[in-house]
């Protein structure tokens, strides 16, 4: 501490922490002092204070590891909407400032810069993004300040009713602002504070209900998002590699092709292929079916059976084709061909039964090509991959596009 003072409204004595102090806000009779020289003298009185500040004037602190003590609290609001927030001055042990505003329960942690962007006045208003240092900054709002009320010292002559322009850029966690008067104007780098960390750096035991998103406020992603975007990548690009590799591997052979003919005025569709040989060793098989249908439809139920061990896969296909033409021209709809794929199945004599079912009596006969693949790469396993390393960035993605759009909703 660096000197005494005694109110000029109610004789109230504090000590100074700041030797260069222009103004004083009265926590007794909430009377405004001004510095005339050597002396203080009274300027106006402030707005009576209904809530005591949360940081008391002389409370400390250890902040992002610097120490810190309140030596002011500033209440203000925006002119056209009456919205309120709280600014605490907060003095390290070296007398640098820094200013903690607490706006609905959110928390930035401000420094006063001199390395400001550069932005032409012409053009001051209608600037819409920044470039500091290495970041690009978003105009986030505009609008005019007053101040409300204040205790503790001031670096400046402030007093109730002043009036600034304000306008805040953002690049969450990070926020840039610039107040501006008839006096010049001055920048503010800000960065997001958890209320967590304000409650435990000063030992605070209430703290202010939060309220919306800030608008420096980052996602629950924050800057993660980048490093979660390259690992997904990664991982799904290992994951089709894999795919690649396994696909390489297969031997896609054709093990057998027979035709057969069904008539729709046969007493029994039930068909019976000769043997064939699927070689030694398990893997699996695709059944393609191929039906020459024309404005019909069939379905085959079939089974696939071992000869020495009278073990069945069994499964059924639909086909269907209709086709024609209407004011719109000619369309079609279905398709001749459809496969089934059957894992795991061991090497062996097999045969394959067919039954079928759908044929119109009187309709012409439909030929039947059957073909068997042995060891067919798969895909199935790549896109359920996909889905499991894509689902959850995703997700978070998407809230962080919500959350975004949700701050930018509530200026």
């Amino acid at each position: 501490m660096t000197g005494d003072l005694e109110c000029a409204g109610c004789g109230q004595e504090f000590r100074l922490y700041s030797w260069d102090s222009e103004a004083y806000g009265c926590s007794f009779c909430f009377s405004v002092l001004h510095r005339k020289g050597q002396h203080w003298a009274r300027a106006n009185s402030t707005q009576p204070i209904v809530e005591s500040p949360l940081l008391e004037i002389g409370r400390t602190g250890v902040l992002r590891g610097i120490k810190f003590v309140a030596i002011a609290y500033l209440v203000r609001r925006e002119k056209e909407s009456n919205f309120l927030w709280r600014e605490y001055c907060l003095q390290s042990e070296n007398g640098a400032l820094r200013w903690l505003a607490e706006v609905d329960g959110h928390w930035t942690l401000l420094t006063e810069t001199t390395q400001a962007p550069s932005v032409s006045k012409p053009l001051y208003n209608h600037t819409q993004s920044l470039r500091y240092q290495g970041r690009t900054y978003k105009l986030f709002q505009k609008g005019r300040a007053e101040v409300v009320a204040l205790l503790g010292e001031f670096a400046w002559p402030v007093a109730p009713q002043q009036r600034v322009s304000l306008i805040e850029y953002i690049c969450p966690p990070y926020l840039l602002s610039v107040e501006r008067n008839e006096a010049g104007e001055t920048w503010f780098d800000g960065v997001y504070v958890e209320a967590q960390e304000v409650r435990k750096a000063f030992g605070l035991k209430r703290m202010p209900r939060q309220d919306g998103i800030a608008p420096n406020q980052p996602t629950a992603l924050g800057s993660k998002s980048g490093r979660l975007a390259g690992l997904t990548v990664i991982a799904a690009s290992l994951m089709f590699c894999v795919q690649l590799v396994f696909a390489a591997a297969s031997k896609n052979e054709q093990v057998f092709n027979h035709r057969l003919t069904y008539s729709p005025n046969a007493a029994s569709n039930h068909e019976t292929t000769p043997v064939f040989t699927l070689p030694e060793g398990t893997a699996n098989v695709e059944l393609e079916l191929i039906a020459d249908l024309h404005n019909s439809w069939i379905t085959l139920d079939f089974a696939l059976t071992n000869e020495g061990t009278r073990e069945a896969f069994e499964s059924d296909i639909d086909l269907e084709y209709y086709s024609g033409s209407d004011s719109e021209g000619s369309w079609t709809e279905g398709d001749t061909r459809g496969t089934r794929i059957i894992s795991s199945v061991p090497g062996g004599q097999y045969r394959l039964v067919l039954d079928a079912e759908g044929l119109k009596s009187g309709s012409t006969p439909v030929t039947l090509d059957v073909r068997l693949k042995r060891d067919v790469p798969m895909y199935g396993n790549l896109f359920i991959g996909m889905f499991l390393i894509l689902a959850l960035p995703l997700f978070l993605f998407w809230r962080q596009s919500e959350f975004n759009n949700r701050r930018w909703e509530n200026r």
